[in-house]
C-alpha cells in the first residue's frame, strides 16, 4: 500500500489539467531559462538525450513541428536528462535545434523525478497558463492536438 501511496503522490502534480513546478535550467550559453518565462500559446516541454536512439528519430521531428508551428504561437523547452554538455551541444548544432535547449548539468534539479522521465523521450503540451494539456504523447498527436483546439477556438 505504501509503494502505490507513494507512486500517486509523485505523480499528482503531473496529472493532466495541473500547472507542473517550474524548471529553470541552462541553455548552451549558461544562462538559466525559465519555462514559466515562455509567453507562448503552447509550450512543448520535451525530456531528451543525445545518445538515445528513439531521441535522434524523434526530436527531429519536434524540430519540424517547431518550425511549423512557432508563428502560430508554440514554443519549445527542451531538456537533456544527461550531463554531458559537448554531447549536448553538438547534436543541437548539427539538428539546427533553435527552440529553447536546457540542461542541468550539475544535477541540481530533480525534474527526472518530478516529472516522471524514466524513459526518452517524453513530451508534455503545456497550454498558455503552463497547465498540462497532455503528457507522454507523440509529437504528431501533439500537433493534432493544437490544431484542434485552434479550430475550435475560431
Amino acid at each position: 500500500m505504501y509503494k502505490i501511496q507513494s507512486r500517486a503522490a509523485q505523480l499528482d502534480p503531473i496529472l493532466i489539467g495541473k500547472k507542473p513546478r517550474n524548471i529553470v535550467l541552462q541553455d548552451t550559453n549558461g544562462v538559466y531559462q525559465s519555462m514559466y518565462d515562455i509567453k507562448a500559446k503552447y509550450t512543448v516541454l520535451l525530456f531528451w538525450e543525445p545518445d538515445c536512439g528513439h531521441c535522434q528519430k524523434v526530436v527531429p521531428k519536434v524540430k519540424e513541428f517547431y518550425d511549423r508551428m512557432k508563428s502560430k504561437g508554440v514554443e519549445v523547452y527542451a531538456s537533456d536528462t544527461e550531463t554531458e554538455g559537448e554531447k549536448w551541444r553538438k547534436f543541437i548544432r548539427e539538428k539546427n535545434l533553435d527552440f529553447i535547449n536546457v540542461m542541468d548539468p550539475n544535477l541540481r534539479d530533480n525534474f527526472r523525478h518530478d516529472f516522471d522521465v524514466s524513459t526518452t523521450p517524453q513530451l508534455f503540451l503545456l497550454d498558455k497558463d503552463k497547465k498540462i494539456i497532455a503528457k507522454k504523447i507523440e509529437i504528431d498527436q501533439i500537433e493534432e492536438m493544437i490544431n484542434r483546439e485552434m479550430k475550435l477556438g475560431q
